[in-house]
């Protein structure tokens, strides 16, 4: 935080942040009745707020991408998991 309140590495242009989680067979957050608002309110808020905190501004904007390398099928489209 002092590198970039000092401008040593110049003005911040963008920010990534990752969050990464393993979810078993039937967890609540698989549910879409009980996962509310998805990934980015799930998960994607703690990156978000630690870049916030970090710079100490608001982003103008941010988007999340969401993928699964299980290729067991427990997460096929379509596919309900109670």
């Amino acid at each position: 935080m002092q590198t970039i309140e000092s401008g040593g590495i110049g003005d911040i242009q963008s920010f990534q942040g990752g969050f990464f989680n393993q979810q078993r067979a039937g967890a609540w957050r698989l549910s879409r009745k009980l996962g509310g608002g998805g990934s980015v309110l799930d998960l994607g808020i703690y990156p978000l707020n630690a870049i916030r905190h970090i710079t100490r501004e608001e982003p103008s904007s941010y988007s999340a991408i969401v993928s699964t390398r299980d290729f067991s099928g427990r997460f096929a489209r379509g596919r309900a998991v109670h």
